[in-house]
C-alpha cells in the first residue's frame, strides 16, 4: 500500500503524536513511495533535542543523521533515493522533547 510522496508532505503534532513511542522517544514515519531524486526533510521541534535521524528504504538499507537542536527550532537534512521505493524515517532523541512537525520536499 504504497503512495507516491506528495509535494511539500507535511505531519501535524496530532499525527506525530500518533506515531510516537513515549517509553523510547522515537518515531517511525511511513513516508510512502519516493521517486529517485533529493529531498529536505524540516524536523519542528517543541525543545532541546539531541538524537538521530535514521532514513530506511523498503530494502533495509539504513542511513543515519545525528541531529542537535539547542533549542526550540527546526533541524533540516537532505536525503537521497537513489532507487524509486517505499522509504520510512525512524527519529529517536534523548531528550524528553517533542517532534512538533514533520515536512518533506523534493529539492530537486
Amino acid at each position: 500500500m504504497s503512495r507516491d510522496l506528495q509535494e511539500g508532505r507535511h505531519w501535524s503534532p496530532e499525527s506525530l503524536a500518533a506515531l510516537h513511542n513515549a517509553k523510547e522517544n522515537a518515531w517511525f514515519i511511513a513516508l510512502g513511495h519516493l521517486p529517485a531524486g533529493r529531498y529536505r526533510a524540516t524536523l519542528g521541534m517543541n525543545g532541546q533535542m539531541e538524537g538521530i535521524a535514521q532514513f530506511v528504504s523498503a530494502g533495509f538499507e539504513i542511513a543515519d543523521f545525528p541531529l542537535q537542536c539547542a533549542d526550540k527550532g527546526q533541524i533540516a537534512f537532505f536525503l537521497v533515493v537513489d532507487r524509486s521505493s517505499v522509504h520510512y524515517l525512524r527519529l529517536k532523541s534523548s531528550k524528553a522533547q517533542t517532534l512538533s512537525s514533520l515536512g518533506i520536499q523534493s529539492a530537486d
